[in-house]
Order: structure tokens, then sequence, then C-alpha cells
């Protein structure tokens, strides 16, 4: 026996078709539930099943958010505290090199402790330099993270807007 397809009747029943012509097989009939369907799409429309998806979601972008900022700052803190030592290492090579006095006999080796000196100054303000030009960049790269997580943020909201607009025209 070929069955070509199913047919539904009026009483909410389906029965296979074997040929042209409608037939009840040995395998009876199969209901077709109304009520089990009514309280499925009853579910699936229920505000309150709709309004929490996506809301982990957004928690965690919030979340994720925050945390870039807090890393913004951090990192803006370590590299003024990072400048500020090197200015105060700067400023006690000044005073060391203004304390140092010598003599005629040793004034050779006074100037070159003195160049030392300097030149420590110089890498220390070379190290300054580039800790700000890292800074600028990890910032920078945190700022770019921290937008693209902020418009996410920004399309799940207003998804989520709309679908709560769209359930209570629904109502």
């Amino acid at each position: 026996m070929e069955t070509k397809g199913i047919s539904r009747r009026e009483d909410g029943y389906f029965t296979p078709i074997e040929n042209d012509r409608q037939e009840i097989s040995e395998i009876g009939e199969i209901p077709f539930d109304n009520e089990l369907q009514g309280e499925w799409r009853n579910d699936l429309n229920s505000h309150d099943t709709l309004k929490n998806v996506g809301k982990e979601k957004v928690a965690s972008l919030k979340k994720t958010i925050s945390e870039i900022n807090d890393m913004i700052e951090e990192r803006e803190e370590l590299s003024n505290e990072i400048i500020k030592e090197g200015e105060k290492v700067k400023a006690d090579l000044d005073k060391f090199i203004s304390d140092i006095k010598g003599d005629l006999s040793r004034e050779s080796e006074v100037e070159k402790v003195k160049g030392d000196l300097r030149k420590k100054k110089v890498e220390i303000s070379e190290m300054q330099i580039n800790e700000k030009v890292s800074a600028w960049k990890d910032i920078a790269l945190l700022r770019k993270e921290l937008r693209e997580k902020q418009r996410e943020l920004d399309e799940r909201e207003g998804r989520m807007k709309m679908l709560d607009k769209i359930l209570r025209e629904g109502d």
C-alpha cells in the first residue's frame, strides 16, 4: 500500500491518502490537538517569555562595557604614575648632579659621572615618551572595543524595545 499524502478531516483528524480516493488505512486516525497548539502559541507569545530573550546578553554586554571603562581608567592611572615616577627620578638626578662637587684633580671623573647621570635623565625622558605612546595605543584599542560593545548593546536594546512594542500591540 503506497501512501500519497495525508488529508485533514473536518473533525480535526488526519488520514493517509493511498490513491485518488481518500481512505482510512490500518494505521487509523491521527488526532490533531488544537488545544495543545493553542497552549504552545500562548507560551510563545507571552510577554515574559519573549521579554526575557536576550536579557542575559544585554546584562553581559553592560558588564563588559563597565569592565572596559574600568580598564581604560586603570591604564590612564598607571601611565600617570609611571610618568610621575620618572619626573621624581629626574628631579633626584638633577639634585644629585648639582650636589656633586669636585676638585680640579678629579674634575674629569666628576664630569664623566655628571654626563652619565644626564644620559640617565634622557633615557627616563625617552621611557616617559614611550609610555605615553603605549598608553595612547592601549586606550585607543580599549575605546574601539568599547564602541563595538556599546553598538551591540544599543542594537540588542533596540530589538528588545521593538519586540516589546509588537507584543503590546498584539494584546
